[in-house]
């Protein structure tokens, strides 16, 4: 099995950056692609994000009567971002997604929530350790927190008055080769900006037509679906139908033709303005069975304690103090990273994934407490995910095996005054083929809850 420390040099070939090579320098013909192809096969959303990440750097100057702003170059290997000499990150793709290496000592920052790799192990990533995947919305937000240390460390402040833009824009995909060897004149842009050819000229690119699918907006906001072909908006008005056409999609509506489908399933108009796009499902092969990505949400977590008489003539509340493992109390949380994987991010898991989550229960009274926890879900499609539960490292659900959360609850639990536990929640996805397919289908949303109940111990 391929070691932590094995992938990360083998991520590191594929994204290589030496910054003293000479510009005059030839790159051998059986290169890999360069940042600019895969930013322009990345994808809608990754463009979008690589968007958010340059945006940033630029957003900031250095203080004085003559502010300078960051600076950058784009190489083959990846975008690099400076402070005159001193490089401050190199920002890359790798398997469709963006990594952010940072000037910021990896060591500083909790991994259990940024769950970044410290690559100060490698030469060539020796000035900037700090290695952040952008995989999720969550790691999106992290990464722009990252930035802002960066910059203040190194003299920057944010300047108000700058204005963002579309960076994607420059990263355009070039049409396929005609079968006589010549390279076709028109390119079709990624991001669905004005400088791509009109819907009639993009025949060159082999789009599969979306029978089932979602539609959502530019920031991943479901807009409607698509069944059997058929646009249908949130109030399941018709839109249009998709039509094949040879290698091209199409959208008709009043038996016109209204927009097309790039490659990346963005749904533009005649004149390249972004519509929408489309979210096809998305399939894991597990041991031949193919099963379909489900988007999950994050816990909404319910914290309540009951209240007992001390004694005859004083009432009093225990006061409680919950937090995941990185100390961030569920007070403070919308909602908890117990989904949260290296794979998805925090945006969804798929069947066959299992994860753990690690919560710390503190009893901040003078009494002791006994306590309760109980779980339920909301599961419309019914898809299996179990779970088990640790207690100071050892299991105290019964049998170590996974249970549904109808089974999951646990009471009469004691901790003394002043002590704290800790709780490892573990979660798995059984496969059920026929449930999971249909769950896929309508990007099902599963939510879980918990429930805390304490007393005062008399």
């Amino acid at each position: 099995m391929e070691t932590e420390k094995e992938k990360i040099n083998t991520d590191a070939q594929s994204i290589a950056e030496d910054v003293n090579t000479s510009v005059s320098r030839k790159i051998p013909a059986k290169s890999g692609r360069s940042f600019a192809e895969r930013m322009g096969e990345a994808g809608y959303l990754t463009g979008r994000r690589y968007d958010a990440i340059k945006n940033a750097f630029l957003s900031y100057e250095t203080a004085g009567k003559k502010p300078k702003s960051v600076s950058t170059r784009i190489s083959r290997s990846g975008e690099i971002f400076y402070k005159g000499r001193k490089v401050l990150a190199k920002l890359c793709v790798v398997g469709g997604y963006l990594r952010l290496f940072m000037a910021l000592d990896a060591k500083a920052y909790n991994a259990d929530k940024y769950h970044h790799k410290d690559c100060s192990g490698m030469a060539r990533y020796a000035k900037t350790p700090f290695m952040l995947k952008i995989s999720s919305d969550r790691q999106e937000k992290y990464a722009l927190e990252l930035i802002d240390d960066l910059l203040k460390l190194n003299g920057f402040q944010r300047n108000e008055n700058y204005k963002e833009k579309d960076q994607a824009k420059i990263f355009k995909k070039p049409a396929r080769k005609k079968a006589s060897g010549e390279t076709a004149a028109t390119y079709v842009s990624v991001f669905g900006t004005s400088e791509a050819p009109h819907a009639d000229s993009a025949g060159s690119i082999d789009v599969k037509l979306p029978v089932n699918a979602v539609v959502v907006d530019k920031y991943g906001e479901r807009i409607g679906k698509i069944r059997k072909g058929v646009w249908k908006d949130a109030d399941g008005a018709e839109k249009g139908t998709f039509v094949k056409e040879e290698k091209d999609v199409f959208l008709y509506s009043d038996k016109k033709r209204a927009a097309y489908v790039d490659k990346n399933y963005n749904i533009l108009s005649p004149s390249n303005g972004y519509i929408a796009t489309i979210r096809r499902p998305s399939y894991f092969i597990i041991p031949i069975i193919i099963l379909l990505l489900v988007f999950v949400t994050l816990f909404s977590v319910f914290f309540s304690a009951y209240f007992l008489k001390r004694s005859e003539s004083v009432d009093y509340a225990p006061v409680l103090f919950i937090a995941s493992e990185d100390g961030t109390t569920w007070e403070k949380s919308e909602s908890l990273p117990v989904f949260l994987n290296d794979t998805f991010g925090d945006s969804k898991i798929a069947p066959g994934m299992s994860g753990s989550y690690r919560f710390v229960f503190r009893n901040e009274n003078s009494d002791k407490l006994t306590y309760s926890l109980g779980f339920s879900e909301v599961n419309e499609y019914g898809i299996s995910i179990l779970y088990r539960i640790k207690r100071d490292g050892a299991y105290i659900t019964e049998g170590r095996e996974y249970v549904g959360v109808n089974d999951l609850g646990i009471d009469g639990l004691t901790i003394e005054a002043g002590s704290e536990t800790l709780f490892e929640l573990e979660w798995l996805w059984k496969d059920n083929d026929e449930k999971d397919t249909v769950a896929g289908e309508n990007s099902a949303v599963y939510t879980l809850n918990i429930t805390l109940s304490a007393r005062v111990v008399v």
